[in-house]
């Protein structure tokens, strides 16, 4: 970022916890929300809904209780 003449570099890590309310619309968004599903559909082999119970499944065991752990890393910089 400085070597792009940005200074007055401000970083931050922000962590929050995602509420899960419904795990099989959950599981269902993260595959079909999303170019994924165009991937699973050409490549056959396999029903997306076969592949939406396995994540719905893995979703069910990582996050028990219901909510997701998240964070990001925020880079605030001001241009010279």
């Amino acid at each position: 970022m400085i070597a792009a003449g940005f200074g007055d570099i401000d970083i931050a890590v922000v962590s929050v916890e995602k509420q899960i309310p419904d795990a099989a619309t959950f599981a269902q968004g993260l595959i079909c929300g999303n170019p994924l599903i165009d991937q699973i559909r050409s490549r056959g082999g396999v029903e997306p809904e076969r592949v939406i119970d396995a994540v719905l499944q893995a979703v069910r065991r990582e996050f028990s209780k219901g909510h997701m752990p998240l964070q990001a890393i925020v880079f605030s910089a001001t241009k010279r």
